[in-house]
């Protein structure tokens, strides 16, 4: 289902006189600062002056607080926003006044056109609108009425994109953009922006953009800021974050005045309750209520469309499914009738499924689902069909992993896709449960581990989207656009079947199925523009001599299970407390431990004595590379840290003798540039100075340096890490996410190619840093290996926050 100024002059003379005078108590008077930068809203054109071009309900907003204001106005983000009914005079304390002039003039050669386009593209003549809108804006441009051509940019973007041309999309919104006086037209372009990103599979950008619509929205009170913020939501949502989507939604609710419709109110409801759908508030109470009262206002709605109506009605049948509520569910399916929407069809077959005693009901809804490009539908179906079917569970469950796999392809890293992988875990929860049942404990624990390292083995592509160039970003969108033509073509072609419980005829298969091939290769074509798609082998690393693989996962039940594996084999033990005392006995046959921590599995400090232990990401294995004979030194790149002065100072003879001749890179000169150059050059890199995880899933961490910062996706973008890393910074082995492994900077750079990166995972002290460091290379000279350098230097100092990370 898918949601629905003027100059002045000072007086020389007088200023004189005051010089002259100071020392009697005479001062000068400041000359007005310049006008602040304002916007507009209200105006059908706004002009340099400013002119307000047939005026309706005029505000303007001003950066300055609004008791600086000579006048009745209201704080608005940082700032004041007035109504002007009349051309008037605003002064500002402090600052040259502004004096805002109304016309009202007959519409221009440029409007008339204009609506000449809008009328051919509501009559489906494409080409001549797009033509029409074209010499519109031209013309409009070149009368100065940037106003107007930014309003004919924007249809032409909606069309252009409607029709899956998105670079064509982007380059008239670049071309014919509003003035910045024009805050409504700046917040519509800036809209319109977020929807062109969202068809080009920019869903990090398209927030940017939508954010930056919501900012004019709510700065001059635009009916608009309704809009942006529910599709604002519903991205949020897509990308699995469904708290975020539903507080936006909930204010949107109290935002709507009595004046609202019932229609517009229903719309904001019914998105509402399907965020709701999706998040762990499915079978609340206050969903249901939700879905109910804009079932309640749709029939207070004369103009709600048919399909509308069906929607929220099978919103509310999902919901009484979910909550247990058979009897309401099967009243809903009743209500629905035929669909004609695809998406509306294909979830109203699984409601009826759902609802039927026809055990391989779910599964033609599951293959229907992925026949028409309906990962989301399908994936449900297989999780739903696998508790119905102990004898295909196991298979149906594969096949559900198989769509989060691939799905998570299209979610970027830093806009959510380790909540996206979260918020699908029913399936990797499941499928687990089902092996382990089975008897099948290697083939579960395999599962474990594929669906915990699903974020990482897709990250090289995840910014990829965000950093094309022009000409880049025109390929990618081209092929982007042919993909979801083809994905179109797909439910076009099945769109029919939804109403059928019979399966497809052999004709009609056979078509689906070259669709299918063809959106499959539409789709490799698209990816190959990033660069090639990330390696997503199923290639899992075996353990070595006297090593045992320890993870976790979650258990239906909400408890946790922990795998262990080493030569002897694989064993699972449900644990409530001590991971540790579950596996006693091949834990004490190892004397090293590859920790691929997992919820509770991890979380504790490595233990000391003859075992070692490293944390690893559990990447697919990759070839080795040569040991690393020099290394790059990077101390206090901000210049306030004295103490990582000093580290370098001890750390430089010990990583001389440990690995070879050392460069160091030290305050002023440690730069962006200098530094990302280092980080991708060097063999063996140490890094002392700030480090910092912030931001949502983490993707707000950084490595900051003299004249900026180093972000994590800055060191996703590396060509190559170097080797070898320690990270001498705050958390700078910290990583964000629950069930799934997220991502830190240490994280980047083993994605990026490095073989170990040592890094603390919570605050340390300056001098134990430097005792650390130094105690590292010292017992590797030794001829300590390198996880043993770091737990003889971590005893030594009497740490624990430092972790060996490994790939």
């Amino acid at each position: 289902m898918l949601p629905i100024s003027d100059g002045s002059s000072m007086d020389l003379r007088s200023t004189s006189v005051c010089l002259a005078l100071g020392l009697a108590g005479c001062t000068a008077e400041a000359p007005p600062a310049p006008t602040p930068a304002f916007v507009l809203s209200g105006c059908a054109a706004v002009e340099p002056g400013p002119i307000c071009v047939n005026p309706s309900q005029v505000r303007i907003w001003l950066p300055v607080a609004p008791t600086a204001v000579d006048g009745p106005s209201v704080a608005a983000d940082a700032g004041a926003r007035l109504n002007l009914p009349a051309a008037q005079t605003i002064k500002i304390r402090g600052h040259m006044p502004i004096h805002v002039a109304f016309e009202t003039r007959s519409a221009s050669s440029g409007r008339v056109r204009h609506r000449e386009g809008r009328d051919a593209h509501r009559a489906n003549r494409t080409a001549d609108a797009i033509a029409i809108l074209q010499s519109a804006a031209a013309a409009q441009a070149q009368a100065n009425d940037r106003s107007g051509a930014a309003l004919s940019a924007q249809l032409l973007a909606f069309i252009h994109r409607a029709h899956g041309d998105l670079s064509a999309a982007r380059a008239v919104l670049d071309t014919w953009q509003p003035p910045k006086t024009d805050g409504a037209a700046r917040a519509m372009h800036a809209y319109f922006r977020g929807l062109v990103a969202l068809a080009g599979a920019d869903p990090r950008g398209a927030l940017i953009a939508f954010d930056d619509a919501a900012r004019w929205a709510q700065r001059l009170d635009l009916p608009l800021m309704s809009v942006v913020q529910q599709q604002r939501a519903l991205t949020w949502s897509n990308l699995g974050r469904s708290t975020d989507a539903i507080a936006t939604l909930e204010a949107c609710v109290n935002a709507l005045d009595a004046a609202a419709s019932a229609c517009a109110r229903a719309d904001v409801l019914t998105n509402l309750g399907w965020v709701r759908l999706q998040s762990e508030q499915a079978t609340a109470a206050r969903t249901g209520a939700v879905l109910a009262r804009a079932d309640e206002l749709y029939g207070e709605c004369a103009t709600a469309p048919e399909a509308s109506v069906a929607n929220v009605r099978l919103n509310r049948g999902l919901w009484a499914l979910r909550a247990g509520d058979r009897p309401l569910a099967m009243r809903m399916l009743a209500t629905i009738g035929t669909p004609t929407d695809t998406a509306v069809a294909a979830w109203t077959a699984y409601l009826r499924a759902r609802l039927s005693d026809d055990p391989d009901a779910l599964t033609t809804v599951a293959e229907r689902a992925e026949a028409t490009a309906l990962p989301g539908l399908a994936w449900r179906a297989w999780v739903d069909a696998a508790e119905r079917s102990a004898d295909q569970a196991i298979a149906h469950l594969q096949r559900a992993e198989a769509l989060v796999a691939a799905g998570a392809f299209a979610v970027p890293a830093d806009a959510g896709r380790i909540a996206f992988v979260e918020d699908r875990q029913a399936s990797a929860r499941a499928l687990v449960a089902a092996l382990i049942k089975a008897g099948r404990i290697d083939a579960a624990m395999d599962a474990a581990r594929r669906a915990r390292r699903r974020v990482l083995t897709t990250l090289p592509t995840s910014l990829a989207v965000a950093r094309l160039d022009a000409t880049q970003r025109a390929r990618w969108e081209a092929a982007w656009s042919r993909w979801r033509a083809a994905q179109e073509a797909l439910r076009q072609a099945a769109s029919q079947d939804w109403g059928s419980a019979r399966t497809a005829a052999p004709g009609r298969q056979a078509h689906r199925a070259a669709l299918q091939t063809h959106a499959r290769r539409a789709l490799d074509a698209a990816l190959s523009q990033l660069g090639g798609r990330a390696a997503t082998s199923d290639a899992l690393r075996e353990p070595a001599t006297d090593e045992v693989i320890v993870t976790g996962a979650p258990r239906p039940d909400g408890g946790w299970w922990v795998f262990a594996r080493d030569a002897r084999g694989t064993i699972v033990r449900s644990i409530d407390a001590d991971w540790r005392a579950a596996i006693a006995e091949p834990l004490a046959r190892a004397r090293r431990i590859r920790l691929l921590s997992a919820g509770p599995i991890g979380t504790q400090d490595s233990a000391s004595g003859a075992q070692t232990t490293v944390y690893a990401l559990d990447l697919p294995p990759r070839p080795a590379r040569p040991a690393a004979t020099r290394a790059t030194v990077i101390a206090d790149p901000t210049g306030n840290l004295p103490q990582t002065r000093a580290e370098a100072r001890r750390v430089h003879p010990a990583l001389r003798t440990a690995i070879g001749p050392v460069t160091l890179i030290e305050a002023g000169a440690a730069r962006r540039a200098a530094v990302l150059a280092a980080f991708g050059q060097a063999e063996h890199l140490h890094y002392a100075g700030h480090a910092r995880h912030a931001g949502f899933e983490g993707w707000g961490s950084g490595l900051p340096v003299w004249d900026g910062t180093i972000a994590l996706g800055d060191l996703l973008a590396l060509p190559q890490a170097p080797r070898s890393v320690v990270l001498s910074g705050c958390r700078a082995g910290k990583a964000a996410g629950a069930q799934a492994l997220g991502v830190g900077l240490a994280h980047a750079l083993l994605v990026r190619g490095a073989d170990w990166v040592i890094a603390p995972v919570r605050t340390v002290d300056d001098a134990v840093a430097a005792q650390v460091g130094e105690g590292i290379y010292r017992h590797r000279a030794a001829g300590l290996t390198w996880p043993q350098a770091l737990q003889a230097a971590q005893e030594q100092a009497g740490a624990t926050a430092w972790r060996l990370f490994v790939p």
